[in-house]
């Protein structure tokens, strides 16, 4: 499965750069929307925290290495009484919380690992001659 562009999502991301070298090409992004929502009380909000990059395997390029440089950032959640006081931006159509790989990388790897998984043969069922 070829990507149709470089960049995972660019309804949650936004390209800021690329670099390339003879061994892979690195896109660093970040997120579009300038705020963010709470994963506790689901209401948004626009107080930065603070920013960190991620470092992320993404498909290849034409047979390339790809990687994702994400400047994410950590906001607080203002709303009265809510248990969350600091989160991280999600990004969801893009990667999973925590992970190191995006969407698109892991479902391509699922499907190669399901077509090389072959049924295990029950020894039962194979007939006596």
């Amino acid at each position: 499965m070829q990507p149709s562009t470089l960049v995972p999502d660019g309804a949650e991301v936004v390209l800021e750069s690329i670099r390339s070298d003879r061994s892979s090409i690195t896109l660093l992004v970040h997120a579009a929307r300038s705020q963010a929502i709470c994963p506790h009380c689901q209401q948004p909000s626009t107080r930065i925290h603070s920013h960190y990059e991620r470092n992320l395997a993404d498909l290849p390029w034409n047979g390339i290495p790809v990687r994702i440089r994400l400047r994410s950032r950590r906001f607080f959640c203002v709303t009265p009484g809510c248990g969350q006081r600091i989160f991280t931006e999600r990004l969801p159509n893009t990667l999973a919380p925590y992970a190191r790989r995006t969407k698109r990388l892991n479902q391509t790897l699922e499907g190669f690992a399901l077509a090389v998984v072959r049924p295990v043969p029950d020894w039962r069922d194979r007939s006596v001659s």
